[in-house]
């Protein structure tokens, strides 16, 4: 088994970092002296949050050298196409990025209510839908930068699997994190890289999907240049193959989901009902 610091010498592996803003202050010029070679930023959330930070963060990177990009989280409560036409307004004030992503990781539908609960849950195809046609409004909206999918493979086979009949055909954001709790501080870049990542396997999605991007660690690490925990990545390839990538042509016709109408499940059905009754004020006996 290769360790990450060698495939990262070998320029194998190109590391990165994705911020928010919980990240409010970032020398992207050091980051980007220390090998860190791409910023991905956090744009919007629903259609109630718009990052304080975006343009703060995209502009940052751009000017430091980096490729950019910028994601929105996906709230399943909302309309696809609603979330995509509020992503894209914050996207307008924008200068510089290379690519986009969203966010596929709530299945949720009470934030105060325990995550992995069934009956807390949305339905596969209730997040499936919702994510369709953020991508279909957000592909025909800008076409020549790659749109990324970021996820995790434990919620793929446990909350929406009717997204394993497209994925393949996305480039992938993987969220996989092989660390144990515990903050640790790195006194600099080289003593993060040499010690950490230890060795690890790569992660690996279903149905033959790979791994295009890969967040593997979130918060534990306090790295100079970056305030608060550091969110660490890495693009599958070298540093030439990231730009080739993400600053090369698209392909000439850039993929679109179209969103087929699920049958609704009994759970869907009543979903629907309860968010009709509270939006009306109604009573449900």
């Amino acid at each position: 088994m290769t360790t990450t610091i060698e495939l990262l010498k070998n320029n194998l592996y190109t590391l990165g970092i994705s911020c928010s803003k919980y990240n409010p202050i970032i020398d992207y010029p050091f980051l980007k002296s220390q090998g860190v070679e791409f910023l991905i930023t956090k744009a919007t959330q629903g259609n109630y949050i718009v990052d304080p930070k975006l343009v703060l963060h995209t502009e940052g990177g751009y000017n430091a050298g980096q490729i950019v990009g910028a994601y929105h989280w996906l709230d399943p409560s909302i309309n696809g196409v609603t979330q995509a036409k509020w992503f894209l307004k914050a996207m307008g004030t924008v200068k510089h990025y290379d690519f986009i992503c969203v966010d596929v990781e709530q299945n949720w539908i009470d934030w105060s209510k325990p995550r992995d609960d069934p009956l807390n849950s949305y339905s596969p195809n209730q997040i499936d839908d919702c994510v369709n046609y953020f991508l279909l409004t957000t592909n025909a909206a800008i076409k020549e930068k790659w749109n990324v999918i970021y996820t995790r493979t434990s919620f793929i086979n446990e909350w929406c699997r009717p997204m394993l009949t497209w994925l393949p055909d996305y480039p992938v954001w993987l969220a996989h994190f092989p660390y144990k709790w515990g903050v640790v501080n790195c006194a600099s870049w080289d003593e993060f890289k040499s010690k950490f990542p230890t060795t690890f396997n790569s992660p690996t999605l279903p149905a033959g999907s790979g791994w295009k991007l890969w967040q593997f660690t979130a918060d534990k690490f306090v790295v100079p240049g970056y305030t608060g925990g550091c969110e660490a990545n890495f693009f599958n390839g070298s540093v030439k193959d990231l730009r080739d990538f993400f600053e090369g042509s698209m392909p000439a016709d850039p993929v679109v989901v179209p969103p087929v109408p699920a049958e609704l499940t009994d759970h869907d059905r009543i979903d629907r009902l309860e968010r009709t009754a509270k939006t009306n004020g109604w009573t449900l006996l």
